[in-house]
């Protein structure tokens, strides 16, 4: 019997194995990132901008990631906070500070997780009117002074769900020292916004992610099938060509999200059936009752 190689992985809690997408908090998600094409241009772009020769940080950079839902703009932030770590990990470091978890509105509360994580970062007890502040601006102006030359903070911010907010992260990154924030659209209109009004700038980059194609389905599947140490052959009865087709064909299997709902499904169906080949009639079987992803 071939078991589901979109499944989630066996360390994490069971009954998240029984669902087909992982959160972005679950230490899974990064286990389970494809480097699939659509991806792959946006990563290059960040990478080539903080690599740039001689590039400083003494004012802070905005990274915002563009994209409609399922597209993989989630996996795309972890991938690059996960990359600066590495670039800034000379003593006396790098800080990552996870603050997706807040309220977008409340930009104090972000404030103070980032606050939180450095000075325990740097052994420093935080003061009481540091964490107190409510005018945000003054906050990080107070953080950045904590903050040595070689420190670099790498903050990952709720996703933007309005131009307020956008406006206020600009201006972060205008005037932070050492600071790197990083966040992704969540309203169709931010996307407009990010791609069309707002422009790169020496403290802004915009990277955006589009559908995914036939090849970068094709490129999916591989995977994950070999991080479950398949061979797609092994397992799949239609070619390489016939299932970029079957798959490929269908819009709506266009973003990552409904991909590995799909693909979930389809494999899910065939490891209840005790059976270890996936057959076309299954693919089309399994689309037939998408409607649930679509």
């Amino acid at each position: 019997m071939i078991e589901n190689p979109f499944r989630l992985p066996t360390n994490t809690p069971v009954w998240e194995r029984d669902i087909p997408l992982c959160e972005w908090q679950a230490e899974a998600h990064g286990q389970l990132y494809v480097a699939i094409d659509h991806t792959e241009q946006a990563y290059q772009r960040f990478q080539e901008f903080f690599e740039f020769p001689g590039l400083d940080l003494t004012g802070g950079r905005l990274v915002t990631i563009a994209g409609e839902s399922g597209y993989g703009k989630t996996s795309l932030v972890n991938r690059c906070a996960h990359w600066l770590t590495q670039k800034y990990q000379h003593s006396p470091g790098t800080v990552k500070v996870d603050a997706r978890g807040e309220d977008p509105d409340d930009f104090p509360a972000v404030y103070r997780t980032a606050a939180m994580r450095v000075l325990t970062h740097l052994g420093t007890p935080p003061a009481e009117e540091t964490l107190q502040l409510r005018d945000v601006r003054a906050g990080y102006q107070i953080l950045s002074g904590h903050m040595q030359k070689d420190l670099v903070a790498v903050v990952l911010l709720p996703p933007i769900t309005g131009k307020r907010q956008l406006d206020e992260y600009e201006w972060l990154a205008r005037n932070r020292g050492n600071a790197i924030f990083i966040t992704e659209t969540a309203t169709t209109e931010m996307n407009r916004l990010c791609t069309t009004v707002y422009q790169d700038s020496a403290w802004h980059i915009r990277l955006e992610l589009g559908e995914a194609t036939k090849k970068d389905a094709l490129l999916f599947i591989d995977a994950r099938l070999k991080n479950a140490s398949y061979e797609l052959e092994a397992v799949v009865e239609p070619g390489r060509e016939e299932i970029r087709d079957i798959i490929g064909n269908r819009h709506d299997l266009r973003s990552i999200r409904s991909l590995q709902c799909y693909l979930f499904d389809t494999f899910e169906h065939v490891r209840r059936q005790d059976r270890n080949r996936v057959l076309k009639s299954d693919f089309e079987r399994i689309w037939n009752r998408y409607a649930l992803y679509r």
